[in-house]
């Protein structure tokens, strides 16, 4: 590259340089305890490793959708390497799916399938206060759930209808 300063060659001009593609999404490498064959426990936060360093530059874009279809929130963070760290708490059992884009392309290996499997013993847990037959819609209720006995994992709650749909 040529090298100028007010129409005259800097010294040393011309330099060699090595130019690297703007963005080439095959070279992003995923890694992680997320992507073990075993799948992750459903309810405790998991993580994937992304590293883009050999890739070029890009904007980096991770999306996670569950079991249900509905997008799941990440939480990406830069580590001090060049690489990415992408959580989230898969928060039912099933598979999700986790898109990786770099420099708006989806990398090869994109979406990537993770398997979340039942943790502890729900059979253990006792609801100890607040059931009630009948709620009113827009009303503020409380239960009380002892998971004691239960095991590892996190208590989580939905609430359907009488139909079966999601409230």
């Amino acid at each position: 590259a040529i090298v100028k300063h007010n129409d005259k060659e800097v010294p040393q001009s011309p330099f060699q340089m090595k130019v690297k593609p703007r963005c080439e999404p095959k070279k992003v490498k995923v890694s992680g305890p997320a992507l073990l064959d075993k799948g992750v426990p459903a309810s405790m936060p998991t993580d994937i490793t992304i590293d883009p360093t050999q890739a070029g530059f890009g904007d980096l874009e991770v999306r996670v959708v569950g079991p249900d279809n509905h997008p799941r929130k990440v939480n990406v963070k830069t580590n001090d390497d060049g690489t990415y760290n992408a959580s989230f708490v898969p928060d039912d059992c099933g598979r999700y799916k986790v898109t990786v884009k770099y420099g708006g392309k989806e990398i090869p290996t994109s979406p990537i399938p993770i398997q979340a499997y039942a943790t502890g013993s729900a059979d253990e847990c006792k609801i100890t206060e607040g059931i009630n037959k009948t709620l009113l819609s827009g009303e503020e209720y409380c239960i009380t759930v002892n998971a004691k006995n239960a095991g590892r994992g996190a208590v989580t709650c939905r609430i359907r209808s009488t139909s079966g749909s999601d409230l």
